[in-house]
């Protein structure tokens, strides 16, 4: 292990003592309040190291993007306090259990010296969650498995050919990351080492997003409300498993 993520573990736990925010404990999804048929696919909450986070965006050099960040399945909103030290134009958390996105909320006012406009965290599925022309930072740590995924991705691809422009994705444990290399619209650019997980970076520069197929047929049984049947998560957090059932 190398010196910097031994000083990253060591710091790990001094980020919330600090600032009096609830961003470091883990919560699974099953003692959420998070419901709906695509809870199936959801993933337990785990922070980002925050030194490694704060790392790997000086690394991209995302200190004068002034689009907007965008974080899927943003939990208790860590990455979203350390976007607030950002110029994003706007930072957007989807989080569709209302208890993590009350949590937060809490932690936005407590790690912001005063109200910070630019932070909107929405109770929402990111699979319905429909892309503004403005957002060029993507942020997921294994939110959701395949089946949203996918969703999402399509969602991203329509924004993109509403209006092209130069995004970002940081792909942190990417356990889905074959839908980002096989669309022909991302290359990966880099790879960042964190204690725990890596994170993949990609973007979409000089690809036409316009040419893309869409990732979606036009219907799909084994994804929630597109057909009777669903499907639960599998142990690699990823593939997904047939079930009878839409929850847990």
């Amino acid at each position: 292990m190398t010196a910097s993520k031994v000083i990253s573990i060591v710091r790990e736990p001094m980020f919330d003592a600090v600032h009096g925010t609830d961003t470091a404990t883990r919560v699974q999804v099953h003692d959420t309040d998070a419901s709906g048929p695509n809870v199936a696919y959801a993933v337990d909450y785990e922070p980002t190291s925050y030194h490694e986070a704060r790392a790997l965006f000086q690394r991209l050099r995302l200190t004068d993007v002034h689009g907007a960040f965008v974080d899927f399945g943003c939990g208790k909103g860590r990455m979203l306090l350390l976007a607030t030290e950002y110029s994003f134009g706007r930072i957007v958390g989807i989080e569709f259990s209302q208890q993590l996105c009350d949590t937060a909320r809490a932690n936005v006012q407590k790690y912001c010296s005063s109200t910070e406009e630019r932070v909107e965290i929405l109770n929402e599925d990111a699979a319905s969650y429909e892309l503004s022309d403005d957002e060029v930072v993507f942020f997921f740590f294994n939110p959701f498995a395949e089946a949203v995924m996918s969703m999402v991705l399509e969602s991203i691809y329509r924004s993109l050919r509403r209006r092209n422009r130069q995004v970002w994705v940081i792909y942190n444990n990417p356990r889905c990351r074959a839908l980002f290399e096989s669309g022909g619209v991302f290359l990966k650019v880099d790879e960042h080492r964190l204690p725990r997980t890596r994170a993949f970076v990609y973007t979409n520069v000089g690809t036409d997003p316009r040419s893309v197929r869409s990732l979606l047929p036009e219907r799909r049984a084994d994804v929630p409300g597109a057909g009777e049947a669903t499907e639960r998560v599998g142990a690699d957090g990823c593939t997904p498993v047939r079930s009878s059932s839409s929850g847990r």
